[in-house]
């Protein structure tokens, strides 16, 4: 019998190469389940803070037109105090100053008045209480004009030292104009009220004109041509505000938030544009700083979750499968160093190492092994077929030679 080439030895198994092309599979879901919740989450996370800035727009821009509001009640209430109509129209200051003497300490106290102008028919100033804002960058004139020709109130925004709301309005008497006052307040109660409202940091900024503004050199802002003229933690925000100034403009912080990485904490910086009258010469925003590291820590807390609980999952399928594919593989490989015996006649050896099919639950394994127990009977039964015949034939042969022999012993002595 020819002798068999011996079968070569398999060093990556059909196991492991299951395992792999598995764990390649479900890596792959992992990593792409994880980048989907990530993108998710950040995706939600910007549509939020986007409803939020929005908010935070809206919010501010309703306390500006409340405070307005408010000032224009308050300078009606003022220009109908009895005495004032009739001293703007004799045009007595002494009497001017009897009749708003005694409401300018409230007006100034309770409601935050900066400034009260009074002016007769011709638009000339008749008295003021107050200090008026630095720079008197005002069309006050044109303002006291319009009022008195159209007997309509009027409000405007200016900024120069600071910001502040003008509300002008006609004074009255009998149903004419005699002259017209202007109130103005700062709109240090607006920022205080966009601070608690936000909850982020507020800085007010005024781009324009600020010669002879006597402002403290650290708080101008070369790159956005402006001034800081109130702000919230100055030590913290102010920083952050020049390097966000060397990193966007101002239009376009207006159009899109910016998010800078300060000190370990992740801001994002919006502004907020003020109405601007025709004539203005500076123009003020207030731009709000909030701190979204909480956000930015809980998506990547999320995402790390996601990537954990995948590998776990990856990992536990893993493991399961190798333990569902143990005890088959490990039948396939006794079957795989059984066959080539069977080459080699190792018949008893087959039938001791598999074991005999079981009947109930069988399998795939289970018929391939009663099949190579029938195969290794049949090869016996042909192989003791074959020693069989062998040796007959050799007696044949013996037998043949013996008569050879005979006949030949026969032909030697016959003459």
């Amino acid at each position: 019998m020819s002798q068999s080439t011996p079968p070569r030895v398999c060093r990556f198994s059909l196991t492991w190469r299951v395992i792999a092309l598995s764990s390649l599979l479900l890596l792959s879901l992992v990593v792409l389940f994880s980048w989907l919740g990530h993108a998710n989450l950040t995706r939600q996370f910007e549509s939020s803070r986007a409803e939020h800035n929005q908010r935070q727009h809206r919010e501010i821009q309703l306390a500006l037109e409340r405070s307005e509001e408010s000032l224009g009640q308050l300078a009606s209430m003022v220009a109908s105090v009895r005495g004032l109509g009739e001293a703007l129209q004799t045009r007595r200051p002494a009497s001017l100053e009897t009749a708003l003497e005694a409401q300018w300490p409230t007006l100034q106290l309770d409601a935050g008045i900066d400034e009260i102008l009074a002016f007769d028919s011709d638009a000339n100033q008749q008295a003021a209480w107050g200090e008026g804002q630095a720079l008197n960058q005002r069309p006050v004139q044109q303002w006291v004009r319009q009022v008195l020709q159209t007997e309509m109130p009027l409000s405007a925004l200016r900024c120069s030292s600071d910001c502040r709301q003008y509300a002008a309005m006609p004074v009255l008497v009998e149903g004419e104009s005699v002259g017209a006052v202007i109130l103005s307040r700062s709109l240090a109660d607006v920022t205080r009220q966009a601070q608690q409202v936000s909850g982020s940091d507020v800085a007010l900024l005024v781009v324009g004109n600020q010669s002879g503004v006597e402002l403290p050199e650290e708080r101008l802002i070369d790159a956005w041509g402006g001034t800081i003229l109130a702000l919230t933690r100055q030590e913290e925000y102010l920083p952050l505000l020049k390097r966000a100034a060397r990193a966007s403009t101002i239009e376009e912080l207006l159009d899109q938030p910016l998010r800078l990485s300060h000190r370990g904490d992740d801001i994002e910086l919006s502004a907020i544009r003020m109405d601007e009258d025709s004539d203005r010469r500076s123009i003020g925003y207030f731009l709000l700083a909030s701190d979204i590291t909480p956000q930015i820590k809980a998506i990547g807390h999320d995402t790390r979750t996601l990537v954990v609980v995948g590998l776990g999952g990856w990992l536990i399928a893993e493991l399961l499968l190798l333990v569902i594919l143990l005890s088959p593989m490990a039948r396939l490989r006794r079957l795989a160093g059984v066959l080539p015996s069977l080459a080699r006649g190792g018949f008893a050896e087959a039938r001791a190492t598999i074991p005999r099919p079981r009947r109930l639950l069988a399998n795939e394994i289970d018929v391939v092994e009663g099949a190579t127990l029938a195969l290794a009977g049949q090869l016996e039964t042909l192989e003791q077929e074959v020693s069989a015949r062998g040796e007959l034939l050799a007696e044949r042969v013996k037998e043949l030679a013996r008569e050879r022999d005979f006949i030949g012993s026969l032909l030697d002595t016959a003459r």
